[in-house]
């Protein structure tokens, strides 16, 4: 049996009773109001139990006008007179006020229907790869380097889905071999064994003034000089003709790259190799994901496990590849609208430029040249004095500030509604202020114990799972998995466009450059086509909180 209320908002210091007649001459009488509820305006009354019926109902009030009365400067003002009164007879299920809603939205919209599908789907693309025969040779030379001591899984580890690896010849060996400046037309390498077809397998070359690579310091922006599916059958030495040829300046050393990019994993192809007594090379073979953001509506939900707010020291750092400069978010660490109760970093309207945000006095902007449309390390630390900005590991602005930031969900891919336009990877979150020299180390590599800041360690997002909508923390924390909201979705590193992890090597390829003059030399091509999978849509579908009832 559902109970009836009378609910009185009242205005005036008053005395008030109602009158309930059960019967002729027969009432109750529910007192309500009295002279002493000077401030109260409003409250809730019980009405008689509604197992009887009454046939009238009069409701008594005597006003008095008092001094005491807090709503005007009048002893008798209109708050000691007016009244207004609301009588409720509840039916329903629930005693509620009727709510609607949408059944589900659609990336922020709410359109009457929408179609969906529950298979992924794929955008197909197609691109030329190009192969070079020549004949009729008419001057030949070639160098050879190395004596070729022992089978190396790297160059061609396709036991993974991609792999970079990069190694330095100097000019002192090359000319002691026997060559002069002049255009190299192929290389040849010795195949110990012959594993899988090598999809998308890249080489390329630079002049360069490095006598040893390290994964901080090795060759970008080099020449493509052959780029094909590849199949390796038989083993010993195997010819790479160069769609173009690579011009050696006979002074400079030069760095190769070997880079593979495949849809299954299989079997390596061993090459031989020697040690050397320096880090001639570098290498990396995995899987390595990051997330893509379109732009609008879509972001990631790191929730608040390794927010640091007031004026706590910390670290938050990511890589991060930006394709507009927008005012989106890399990332946001704060609140929004109050002065230093913010902590984010941000793009702005004008590219290059980017800004620390700690709303109001502690913003300031830096211009980081090329950080567009290329992958780059950005970090910011507060120590409680003064925050620093740190771009690819060196320290590029800095300003005293008095945080007191807000304790808020940590969000990638956006700043207070505007969305990043780009590619984030690998966000960590520390309780410290990190050194220059420890970001700079540690910025290309995955975080282990025996990092020198390992125990203040709060958040370490890989990004790595490729699969589904939540991203968890690898540190020991074990935080709240972050989620991917709206169109941010993930995408693998293409080989030849790896940058972390890489180990340096001691060892490299043996190999032999040639130097070749053709009087007929043929171009062909082959058609290749290649798939890519569309980021799914999300669609959020709303429950009844009232478990199913009408309300």
């Amino acid at each position: 049996m559902l109970r009836k209320y009378f609910l009185f908002i009242l205005s005036f210091c008053l005395f008030v009773s109602c009158v309930n007649f059960l019967s002729a001459q027969d009432t109750l009488t529910v007192q309500t109001f009295t002279f002493s509820d000077i401030s109260k305006r409003r409250d809730k009354f019980l009405f008689p139990d509604s197992s009887n019926n009454y046939r009238k109902i009069l409701m008594e009030y005597t006003l008095k006008c008092d001094p005491l009365t807090s709503w005007d400067q009048y002893n008798c003002g209109e708050w000691d007179y007016l009244t207004y009164n609301m009588v409720y007879d509840h039916r329903g299920l629930l005693d509620s006020t009727y709510q609607s809603n949408f059944n589900f939205s659609v990336g922020g919209s709410t359109p009457d229907s929408f179609g969906i599908r529950w298979n992924p789907v794929y955008d197909y693309f197609t691109s030329w790869q190009y192969s070079r025969s020549n004949s009729g040779q008419i001057a030949f030379d070639s160098a050879g380097l190395g004596a070729g001591i022992s089978p190396l899984s790297h160059p061609i580890t396709t036991t993974a889905l991609a792999g970079r690896s990069q190694y330095v010849w100097k000019a002192s060996e090359i000319i002691g071999a026997g060559l002069a400046a002049g255009n190299l037309t192929a290389l040849r390498l010795n195949f110990n064994t012959n594993g899988s077809i090598i999809r998308k397998f890249t080489i390329k070359m630079r002049n360069s003034s490095l006598d040893s690579l390290t994964p901080l310091q090795y060759e970008d922006s080099l020449n493509t000089v052959f780029l094909k599916d590849t199949l390796i059958s038989g083993t010993g030495w195997k010819t790479f003709v160069f769609t173009t040829p690579f011009y050696w300046d006979g002074v400079s050393n030069v760095v190769v790259e070997f880079s593979f990019d495949k849809d299954v994993t299989g079997a390596n192809s061993l090459v031989t190799g020697d040690p050397t007594l320096w880090s001639s090379g570098i290498t990396v073979a995995g899987t390595d994901f990051y997330i893509d953001y379109p732009g609008s509506g879509s972001f990631v939900n790191l929730w608040a496990d390794a927010m640091m707010d007031t004026n706590r020291s910390r670290t938050y750092e990511a890589w991060g590849y930006a394709r507009t400069f927008n005012n989106g978010g890399l990332f946001q660490a704060g609140i929004t609208g109050a002065t230093a109760r913010d902590f984010s970093l941000r793009t702005t309207g004008t590219d290059d430029i980017w800004r620390v945000q700690g709303w109001g006095a502690p913003d300031f902007d830096s211009t980081m040249t090329g950080s567009k449309n290329t992958w780059h390390h950005y970090a910011v630390t507060y120590d409680g004095t003064t925050m620093k900005l740190y771009y690819d590991g060196q320290l590029e602005a800095s300003k005293l500030a008095s945080l007191n930031t807000g304790n808020h969900d940590i969000w990638i891919g956006q700043w207070a509604g505007s969305w990043f336009d780009g590619k984030i990877d690998a966000f960590r979150a520390w309780n410290t202020d990190l050194s220059a020299s420890t970001l700079n180390t540690w910025r290309g590599k995955e975080v282990t114990a025996s990092h020198p800041n390992f125990a203040n360690l709060k958040g370490d997002y890989r990004f790595n799972e490729g699969i589904a909508s939540l991203t968890a923390d690898n540190s020991s924390n074990l935080n709240t998995d972050g989620e991917l909201l709206g169109s941010a979705w993930w995408r693998r590193h293409k080989g030849s466009e790896m940058f972390r992890n890489f180990s340096a090597t001691f060892s490299r390829p043996q190999i032999v450059f040639e130097q070749g003059t053709y009087a007929v030399t043929t171009l062909d091509s082959n058609l290749v086509r290649d798939s890519l999978v569309r980021a799914p849509v999300q669609v959020v579908f709303y429950s009844n909180p009232a478990n199913g009832m009408q309300i």
